[in-house]
């Protein structure tokens, strides 16, 4: 959660200086907003921080206009300012001093303070009030559910469910894309980044006075604009009226509908029709040579692409998950030997290596799989998510209400971070390892 003002300028031409700068206005911005949040100052000296930190933009813009975003000064002032205001909505401070999420119920409680009313010793939401008003919008910040801890009877904890992890698998858990990769809000659609492309040299020992070596690159300046994700769905004025019941059918009917579809957009999308363009397309496919196993099966392949990203890369990036068909994942669950007993690769939590978790995923195809450091992978949030209730055509006099979920998002992993990710099918990386018969 957090708000990236270098996000709004293009940074690849400038002097280290310059660059240093910006990040310097960039960090001066960010603890202001969490002090705000904090309750540590008030809106004013918050808003002569955001001032400050746009005028410096402003000054930049009036040297050179391609490089900062076109929207003007004041516009970008409001819009930041928004967006604090949400995330400051979403948050308090725990008891140890940590800004801690709101959970769904808190935050729907809280935009629905005016419309409660104490009704047999619990809080009800008065919908006639709502319906009086026109209807109700809601901005939300929706934080991904905690991973999987291992509790002291061996067994593991997902979502307030304890699993024998001998025979049990963990429920999907949301957002868990959002869990492994690089996540921030921007005030912006739009997103201005350099990428490295032809990159040539490499760090190096050198006498003394001797010539350094240089890595060179050429930039490539790229602008990628958010997309929309929204999904639209009925429920009674009963449910409405209990927050808890409300809570619960907003998750089961939308939260999970469209995490999932926000997810497959941002590996897969098309670009066309509203869609974002994936990321996934311009993943390497496994190349690595060297590796002979003798009747490899699906977790060999596994291991082999696990291999191709960290040995290519020098250890730089290390792969924390494998996106993968739920039916791939049941033929690895299955697999027995010779002997009838079963071959689990998998440990607590789902790894099969340490730190690389199995991710299930339907869109992926069957016998095909994506790997990768998801913290190269960057997600961009321009409007978070807001839930409208309202009524239309026939809702009246049935008794229930129109839900309407959205949020604006983007999506992108720069060119030299590409091989930190592989994209293949088991088949292909299976007959690429087979050792040869002698």
């Amino acid at each position: 959660m957090k708000l990236n003002l270098l996000d709004l300028i293009d940074t690849s031409g400038m002097a280290d200086e310059d660059k240093k700068k910006w990040e310097d206005v960039d960090q001066a911005l960010g603890k202001a907003c969490e002090s705000y949040i904090k309750d540590e100052i008030k809106i004013e000296d918050l808003r002569e921080s955001i001032k400050t930190a746009m005028q410096s933009v402003n000054e930049f813009k009036k040297q050179n206009a391609a490089a900062v975003d076109k929207k003007t000064f004041e516009e970008k002032i409001s819009d930041i300012e928004e967006s604090i205001l949400k995330m400051k909505a979403a948050t308090e401070v725990s008891a140890n001093g940590e800004l801690r999420v709101k959970s769904v119920h808190e935050q729907l409680e809280m935009h629905l303070k005016d419309f409660l009313v104490q009704k047999d010793g619990t809080k009800k939401v008065d919908v006639e009030a709502i319906k009086k008003a026109g209807g109700l919008k809601v901005d939300l910040i929706v934080k991904a559910d905690p991973q999987v801890t291992t509790t002291s009877g061996g067994g593991v904890v997902a979502g307030g469910i304890t699993i024998d992890p001998n025979i049990s698998v963990a429920p999907r858990r949301r957002s868990m894309l959002r869990e492994l990769s690089n996540v921030a809000s921007i005030s912006t659609p739009q997103v201005i980044y350099a990428e490295l492309k032809n990159v040539t040299g490499d760090a190096g020992w050198v006498p003394e006075g001797g010539l350094k070596p240089a890595i060179k690159a050429e930039l490539d300046n790229k602008t990628i604009t958010a997309g929309k994700v929204a999904v639209t769905f009925k429920i009674t004025t009963e449910v409405m009226q209990d927050i808890p019941q409300l809570v619960a059918e907003l998750q089961a009917e939308g939260l999970s509908k469209m995490d999932a579809e926000e997810e497959d957009g941002i590996l897969n999308g098309d670009g066309q029709n509203g869609n974002i363009k994936g990321v996934a397309a311009d993943f390497p496919a496994f190349a690595l040579t060297g590796l002979e196993v003798e009747s490899p099966n699906m977790y060999d392949a596994i291991v082999a692409a696990y291999t191709q990203i960290v040995s290519t890369s020098n250890m730089v990036y290390s792969p924390n998950a494998v996106r993968m068909n739920p039916v791939d994942y049941a033929n690895m669950q299955l697999t027995k030997n010779k002997n009838g007993d079963y071959i689990r690769p998998f440990k607590v939590g789902d790894e099969l290596i340490s730190g690389l978790r199995a991710v299930q995923d339907p869109n992926v195809a069957i016998g095909s799989f994506t790997m990768g450091d998801f913290r190269y992978l960057f997600i961009r949030d321009y409007v978070g998510l807001t839930i409208s209730f309202g009524w239309e055509n026939d809702d009246f006099t049935h008794n229930r209400l129109t839900v309407v979920m959205e949020k604006r998002l983007l999506a992108y992993v720069k060119a030299q971070y590409k091989t930190a990710f592989v994209t293949d099918t088991y088949a292909n990386v299976i007959t690429a390892i087979t050792k040869s018969a002698s």
